[in-house]
């Protein structure tokens, strides 16, 4: 994959590139058997979960999982339906592999932003860009969420204080998301806005400082004659 971010014609995308929501399921074609751990998957979609590495340029290391269609999986594997149709897919969380992946430009990445402020109902912006490209994203976005948000809430400073400081005088890449309350967009220097709906999550009742890398989470890859597109959903979700 060359460097640097560019449009991506959605019509091109695979379905999976958008998770489900508002009681939808995954769609399209099921995965293929998984391979080993250490032997190559074969070409085909795979539902993935993963968590940033501290240093975000460094490989993800992934969790690899079938999607399959509902009608066998498991009961409640999939929103609850009369029937579904062979497209409707769920994840089997009955088996999974390891797979670590190098940022680097033999991995292509597509980004799912958000304009808030287009006028337009869809305001999706998608951008395909290579793995260090991603890594560099990641970086960034980590980087301005720890300057703007984590280290004054670490130095003791109230959330909500923060967040109203910030809605006030936008700083570090993030400005007040124009058709939310209390959403933020972020917008690098190179790449697709990021939509921050949240960004304290909650732990046991408590808000607590998370990651910039949060909203670049990765639910699925496509795998194309041994090139993996990791797709990264940064938008809306209601």
């Amino acid at each position: 994959m060359p460097a640097g971010w560019s449009e991506v014609d959605r019509e091109s995308l695979s379905p999976k590139a958008f998770p489900p929501c508002c009681g939808d399921t995954w769609h399209g074609v099921v995965s293929p058997t998984l391979a080993p751990a250490g032997e190559s998957l074969a070409d085909g979609p795979y539902a993935v979960t993963m968590r940033w590495p501290d240093d975000p340029t460094q490989p993800l290391e992934l969790e690899v999982f079938r999607f399959e269609q509902c009608a066998l999986l498991p009961e409640f594997s999939c929103e609850p339906r009369p029937a579904y149709t062979t497209d409707e897919l769920g994840v089997d969380t009955s088996t999974s592999r390891p797979l670590t992946v190098a940022l680097d430009d033999r991995m292509r990445v597509v980004v799912v932003g958000w304009d808030d402020a287009a006028l337009e109902i869809d305001r999706f912006v998608v951008k395909q860009a290579n793995g260090t490209d991603l890594g560099a994203l990641a970086a960034v976005v980590n980087q301005a969420y720890g300057d703007v948000f984590a280290d004054r809430f670490d130095a003791g400073e109230d959330p909500s204080v923060i967040v109203a400081d910030v809605l006030a005088n936008p700083t570090g890449g993030f400005t007040k998301a124009v058709n939310s309350i209390e959403d933020f967009m972020f917008t690098p220097n190179d790449g697709p806005p990021l939509l921050f709906q949240v960004v304290f999550p909650y732990l046991d009742g408590q808000p607590v400082a998370g990651r910039g890398t949060d909203v670049l989470g990765i639910r699925s890859i496509d795998i194309v004659d041994g090139q993996v597109t990791a797709y990264i959903y940064s938008a809306y979700i209601p």
